[in-house]
């Protein structure tokens, strides 16, 4: 067995149900603690996922939005988490994205 099945099939033991894939992880949700993980795919390793104000987040690696990929919101300055989600809160939209000090950043 792969490690990402290995990994997935773990999760799904303990409680976790399936949310949502792209194309470098899948996401789990524990709907009795709200906890969320992720798999990479190419690894399997089990990723915790920190949302910012219930959304999460990818950085653009890129600089011309070809290399998106999810971050851990606390692994953000304070100042970019700052910006970000008064960009979620005030903006009041489900997804978007912003330029902060030259690099893209967007929630969903």
């Amino acid at each position: 067995m792969s490690k990402y099945k290995a990994a997935v099939k773990s999760l799904m033991a303990v409680g976790f149900c399936v949310t949502n894939y792209d194309s470098s992880l899948a996401y789990f949700l524990n709907p009795v603690t709200g906890e969320t993980k992720a798999v990479r795919r190419s690894t399997g390793r089990v990723i915790e996922v920190v949302h910012l104000c219930g959304k999460s987040i990818s950085v653009d690696n890129s600089g011309v939005g070809h290399n998106w990929r999810k971050v851990d919101a606390n692994k953000l300055s304070e100042d970019v988490r700052e910006i970000l989600a008064g960009e979620i809160i005030d903006g009041g939209r489900e997804s978007g994205k912003e330029c902060i000090g030259g690099i893209w950043y967007r929630w969903a």
